[in-house]
């Protein structure tokens, strides 16, 4: 199957017969939450697209995995499906569950932004009804702002949740990184973004920075960070932003200081990249103090 026709765990879902999607969110940076209930129906996924994690809420007390040795499926359990990852579930009776679908460029950029790791370093493991209570509690956190239709919330559960998958996940330490930025490097370049973000970023100085051409920086930079240099900077800015929203400068202020040409731009860029304004954002973020 070519990466254009490659299908997630949702797509294989949304095929099934007796296999119904009773709910869908799509958050911010293409994450995609569903929920779904299956009448009992087997599910095989062949080379899936993107990293799903899933959590049983209720039911599948009969689940299992097809040629794997692990306990039985149960509210609670959770599973998860690294892109490309083959398998095979047997359900002899109904159960609803929660996915998280991550793309693995999205994932890998978190990765980064929590360990401060090369991108290609991370490695998500297969979990086969697992328990673990942190994990578990923000899967439960995720589904309970979602059903009160807290989206700030839901955002912030996520968060959590990624957290917590790779840090229960190894680096792989075997893989032999070829190109890329060194460590030294993209700490350097990592650094000089988040301490001039009220500033003009250019391509010509963050290459510099690491001493090569702007064509072989950006190509090494995609290597390390899972994301090219602007978009880097773009979520950055969102980043500064959102933690700046939680105190009490001006909004245009703040602007400003994330490197926005006007109050006018930065709600708009905020409000696409959130869903919601800089206003109503601080509003929702000081009502949950």
């Amino acid at each position: 199957m070519s990466p254009s026709s490659a299908m997630t765990p949702q797509d294989f879902l949304s095929q099934a017969e007796a296999v119904s999607r009773l709910s869908y969110l799509e958050a911010r940076y293409g994450v995609r939450i569903s929920l779904w209930h299956n009448s009992g129906r087997d599910i095989t996924y062949s080379s899936p697209k993107g990293h799903t994690f899933s959590y049983y809420l209720s039911g599948g007390h009969r689940s299992v995995r097809k040629g794997v040795h692990s306990c039985a499926g149960g509210p609670g359990k959770i599973c998860l499906i690294p892109e490309g990852a083959d398998s095979e579930w047997g359900h002899g009776s109904p159960l609803k569950f929660l996915h998280i679908h991550v793309e693995d460029s999205e994932l890998r950029r978190r990765y980064v932004e929590i360990t401060d790791r090369d991108a290609r370093l991370c490695d998500i493991p297969e979990i086969t009804y697992g328990e673990y209570p942190r994990v578990r509690y923000a899967f439960d956190s995720i589904f309970a702002a979602w059903s009160s239709d807290d989206r700030l919330a839901v955002e912030c559960a996520l968060s959590d949740l990624f957290g917590e998958i790779i840090g229960i996940s190894k680096p792989c330490r075997d893989l032999h990184l070829t190109g890329g930025l060194s460590p030294y490097i993209s700490r350097r370049i990592r650094h000089f973004i988040d301490d001039n973000l009220d500033e003009s970023l250019t391509l010509e100085k963050l290459a510099s920075i690491a001493g090569l051409s702007e064509f072989h920086f950006q190509k090494m930079f995609l290597k390390s960070f899972a994301t090219s240099p602007s978009r880097w900077v773009f979520y950055r800015r969102i980043r500064k932003a959102e933690d700046l929203l939680s105190g009490h400068y001006p909004i245009s202020d703040i602007a400003v200081r994330c490197g926005f040409s006007d109050q006018s731009h930065f709600t708009r860029t905020f409000r696409k990249a959130t869903g919601t304004t800089p206003a109503v954002y601080r509003r929702l973020i000081q009502s949950s103090h």
